[in-house]
């Protein structure tokens, strides 16, 4: 209010915009505190170049948690129902004029796909995390597509638990069909206890690079709710981009 009144000419959307960036630098300013205090990530133990590293990839955390979460919790018209069975689709005219690109501008020759399902899977909320943060578990869940996976544990999480965990994976992800290839993903996975039974999973791309044969995964990942009766309400959101060139004339033509 105090910054409305020194410029009361910015529209009202603009100031809340600076609110929001203002939260989430907070945000990143007091992650960074607390992994460097919390979980001794500290230049003597990691080394120049890590530390460095870790804090760029800390610093997209609050952005991309943030960007999942309200795809979550927002419906029509941003969704809509998928037309070749369940599921939901995203309107990305809609998407590119409510979200700021998280990772930066889409690369040229580049598309983009997403979709977002809800179901209830009997496991708790807890065991879930736990399998997504073990790469094995995570691989298992999804037999058949989930190919070779590297993990770098950068951040275990916070007393005994997975709030804070940090990992920074590859992962070759194979679509069940003969004409789409495999795609290679080097991106970080982030566990945060949003509030008590609620935790967001959340994955983005890092050293993208110019090597074309990556996809990028933007802001994607799970919302878990745990429920009365022990299972875990999951709202799962894929939101991909990559290069059209490499898919099968077939399925573009």
């Amino acid at each position: 209010m105090k910054e409305f009144l020194k410029n009361p000419h910015k529209s009202i959307f603009e100031h809340k915009i600076c609110i929001e960036n203002a939260r989430l630098k907070e945000k990143i300013r007091a992650m960074t505190i607390q992994y460097n205090q919390s979980y001794g990530l500290n230049e003597t133990r990691m080394g120049i170049d890590m530390a460095i590293q870790t804090k760029s990839y800390l610093k997209l955390a609050p952005y991309a948690m943030d960007e999942l979460f309200k795809l979550g919790a927002l419906n029509d018209p941003l969704w809509n129902k998928s037309t070749h069975g369940q599921g939901e689709t995203l309107d990305f005219k809609l998407y590119e004029w409510t979200f700021p690109p998280c990772l930066g501008p889409k690369p040229h020759g580049f598309v983009s796909e997403a979709s977002r399902a809800q179901g209830v899977i009997p496991m708790a909320t807890s065991d879930f995390v736990e399998a997504l943060f073990n790469a094995d578990r995570w691989r298992d869940m999804f037999v058949g597509m989930i190919g070779r996976c590297t993990t770098k544990v950068i951040s275990n999480g916070a007393r005994g638990s997975r709030n804070g965990a940090l990992l920074l994976m590859k992962a070759k992800i194979q679509v069940i069909s003969s004409f789409v290839p495999v795609r290679v993903l080097n991106f970080i996975r982030y566990i945060n206890k949003h509030a008590e039974g609620l935790w967001v999973v959340v994955d983005y791309s890092v050293d993208f690079g110019t090597d074309r044969r990556l996809t990028r995964r933007c802001p994607s990942g799970c919302i878990l709710q745990a429920m009365p009766n022990g299972f875990t309400k999951v709202t799962w959101i894929e939101h991909t981009e990559y290069d059209e060139q490499l898919i099968h004339e077939t399925i573009v033509g």
